[in-house]
């Protein structure tokens, strides 16, 4: 399985350099990710994570003036034990350190699609209306703001500005997230109600998004397609600094003569996981259904081991 490639400063390559061909990387066996035909979301969601944050550390490697260069040798010896074992331990060296923290946090109060707001949430929105609307108006309404809080239910009779009375812009928001005041005073079922009705005229409000929103992510499809493996070869190239062609991830992923599944579907969805540049948004969709279906798993396997637990309260 040998295919040319441009290869520049790539010991390994350069090793078929002088016939122009090249090889896949010795490490790379297609077998040892057959673990991942029985994966759950919840693991999915940490080795794709766990990639992702090699990728962008990577890039920041090569930056003229890097943020995290403290984290360079965790993710280089990260990378080395990838291509010894590609089913990444998040509880053992180097994974377990706290530059892999985020692959872990499934626990966060931000994972669930249905929360509250959060302090992070409303000083996000606040920075954003500031760049939104004049200077003068935020100090209007910041002065309103607190005078409404200092004198209680006698300042509601002095209606504040109807400018002030305006739906949030989507440009305030973080992604797709839509925070909601809701009022516990009234009955579960008058604010399930209302709900489903904002919730319908929100839909209706918002703009066509891409086709993959509609849809949550089928694992077992990105087992079958060889994602994972794809997205190893893809950080083997951004770190050798060199172009793996089509041809040789075809034949990497046993794929016999799909080249045309690896250029359309297969290269861009690896892609756009790891967030390389010049990839599409896509990989943004698909990694937060994956979170949300993740924490599912999360909370499913937490209630189980309680369940348990409090069937067998002397183990």
């Amino acid at each position: 399985m040998q295919r040319s490639v441009d290869s520049p400063e790539n010991p390994e390559m350069n090793k078929g350099r002088d016939s122009g061909e090249m090889k896949i990387p010795k490490w790379f066996s297609l077998g040892k990710y057959h673990q991942t035909a029985t994966l759950d979301a919840a693991f999915w969601y940490g080795q794709i994570t766990v990639r992702r944050v090699c990728s962008s550390q990577l890039r920041d490697m090569r930056d003229p003036h890097p943020i995290f260069p403290e984290r360079d040798a965790v993710v280089r010896l990260a990378l080395t034990s990838l291509r010894e074992d590609p089913i990444a331990d998040l509880t053992h060296r180097p994974f377990d350190d706290d530059v892999f923290s985020f692959c872990r946090n499934l626990g966060s109060p931000n994972v669930p699609v249905v929360r509250s707001m959060t302090y992070w949430d409303f000083c996000g929105i606040d920075s954003r209306i500031r760049r939104i609307l004049p200077e003068n108006q935020v100090d209007q309404a910041q002065k309103i703001a607190h005078t409404l809080s200092s004198h209680g239910a006698v300042a509601l009779l002095y209606p504040s500005p109807e400018w002030m009375e305006a739906d949030l812009k989507t440009e305030c928001f973080w992604g797709g997230l839509n925070p909601l005041v809701i009022d516990l005073g009234f009955p579960n079922s008058v604010l399930v109600q209302h709900f489903e009705l904002h919730l319908q005229n929100l839909r209706r409000r918002k703009e066509r998004k891409p086709e993959t929103r509609k849809h949550s992510p089928d694992v077992e499809e990105w087992f079958r397609l060889g994602v994972l493996p794809c997205m190893d070869l893809l950080l083997w190239e951004d770190e050798q600094q060199c172009r793996i062609t089509n041809r040789l991830i075809t034949d990497a992923l046993a794929l016999g003569s799909n080249d045309d599944k690896v250029r359309k579907t297969i290269r861009p969805l690896a892609m756009s996981l790891l967030r390389v540049p010049g990839a599409g948004l896509d990989g943004v969709v698909h990694l937060e259904r994956l979170r949300a279906l993740a924490y599912q798993d999360w909370v499913e396997q937490r209630e189980t081991r309680a369940r348990r637990s409090r069937r067998e309260p002397g183990r």
